[in-house]
């Protein structure tokens, strides 16, 4: 039987806000700005083990010096198992925000199983988008709109998760373009690239 996918997302949020508070992630990076939840963590849509976040700099700091201090303090950590820092500059990956990204690849204490977060630090121009998503997000998730991409999202799992990309179009389908009929939102899909398996 397929597992209700509100609950899993229940049931992921938990088990991130304990990871989160031992990584001590909000305590590490307070000296230098504050922290923004987005994504699926900050909405309720998990369905994975990824958490991402938005860092606002304090006046005066820079992601340099943050990024230092995280890799640091994570790279001592006998529970991370991958750091990675990303600059998304220029014509690098042009469909990714603009700005810098330190990957975090890490486990609880004495278990195997991974978790990702990502830390961003955006431009000022992809930061103001990145707001204006969020306020159209609070706007626009219903309960309804929230268990239509909680379903939909379990329906294009491939090896452990969303393929990349695909949690943000279908955001955008249904939020934006406000597209509620199940079968419609599998074809846009469909069209993008991404795999729906049937209904269960």
């Amino acid at each position: 039987m397929t597992k209700d996918p509100l609950l899993t997302a229940t049931e992921l949020k938990q088990e991130a806000k304990a990871l989160l508070s031992f990584l001590r992630l909000e305590e590490r990076i307070a000296p230098f700005g504050r922290v923004k939840w987005v994504g699926s963590f900050a909405w309720d849509l998990m369905t994975w083990k990824d958490v991402d976040l938005q860092v606002l700099l304090h006046p005066g700091a820079s992601s340099r010096a943050l990024f230092n201090a995280l890799f640091l303090a994570f790279s001592s950590l006998d529970e991370t198992r991958q750091l990675n820092h990303i600059r998304f500059i220029g014509h690098f990956k042009p469909h990714m925000p603009r700005g810098h990204c330190l990957g975090l690849v890490c486990a609880f204490p004495g278990e195997s199983v991974l978790w990702k977060a990502d830390i961003w630090v955006l431009s000022p121009e992809a930061q103001a988008q990145s707001d204006a998503w969020e306020e159209l997000i609070a706007r626009r998730l219903t309960p309804e709109a929230r268990s239509l991409i909680l379903n939909m999202k379990q329906r294009m799992m491939e090896k452990g998760r969303v393929p990349q990309g695909g949690s943000y179009a279908l955001y955008q389908l249904v939020l934006r373009e406000e597209i509620v009929d199940a079968k419609a939102l599998q074809e846009k899909l469909e069209q993008q690239g991404y795999r729906v398996a049937a209904a269960p």
